[in-house]
């Protein structure tokens, strides 16, 4: 748990789900699967968590993508809701994905990865944009240069079951192939002795300590530190 930061009284939750750790530095097709579903449930989150349920204004589900891991995280911030009711309700939604991904005719998959690689296709607007993608690539060490023509052709090799396949495996509470990072943030609480006059039971934690932690996030500038495989 954080305490709020200065005059913001808003509460929140991140629930981050690492995917898949690949032993060898290699895209595969998951990364397709990935940013496919994201794209998928983005409006059904926002729909179901902001505008039925009207925990708060700002939920988003974001993905990131590298030759090591998959990473998706759902946020929810809210003024009139406890973080673990946030994560609670994040996790509802999350059970929900394998029914509603199932539910995605062959023509609704087929405009997905449709867009996917329109998107995937367009050129850098400027050399400036193209000398900075390649610093990103020479500084996170992926050298992936061409990065798009290959998630491209992946994109081809995408099947409707596979993405069915793909939410049951990574997506759902319960799901063996996924780490989970949950991050709630407490807006109403500036110290522990303000939790404890409300009654409230919130290990807070040092802000400045938890974000230099080496797993937090966790995400790229760690991914080589943190995904190394465990010796026996």
């Amino acid at each position: 748990m954080l305490p709020r930061f200065g005059d913001d009284k808003n509460n929140l939750s991140i629930v981050s789900l690492t995917n898949t750790v690949r032993m060898v530095e290699q895209y595969d097709v998951d990364c397709v699967y990935l940013t496919l579903l994201k794209n998928f449930i983005q409006p059904l989150c926002y729909d179901e968590l902001r505008t039925k349920q009207q925990l708060g204004y700002v939920v988003f589900v974001l993905s990131s993508t590298n030759n090591f891991s998959d990473e998706m995280s759902f946020l929810v911030q809210s003024d009139s809701y406890d973080p673990e009711v946030l994560t609670t309700r994040i996790n509802e939604f999350r059970a929900k994905v394998p029914e509603l991904a199932e539910k995605l005719s062959e023509e609704e998959f087929s405009g997905l990865v449709q867009s996917y690689i329109t998107r995937m296709s367009i050129k850098d607007r400027s050399l400036f944009d193209n000398s900075e993608g390649y610093w990103g690539d020479m500084l996170t060490g992926e050298l992936e240069f061409q990065l798009s023509k290959k998630l491209i052709e992946l994109a081809k090799q995408t099947t409707r079951e596979g993405f069915i396949a793909y939410a049951k495996k990574y997506l759902p509470p319960d799901a063996p192939d996924h780490r989970v990072c949950i991050l709630e943030i407490w807006g109403d609480y500036k110290d522990q002795a303000e939790a404890d006059a409300a009654g409230k039971d919130i290990k807070f934690a040092d802000v400045q300590q938890t974000l230099s932690h080496p797993m937090f996030p966790v995400v790229r500038e760690t991914r080589h530190k943190l995904l190394q495989p465990l010796k026996p």
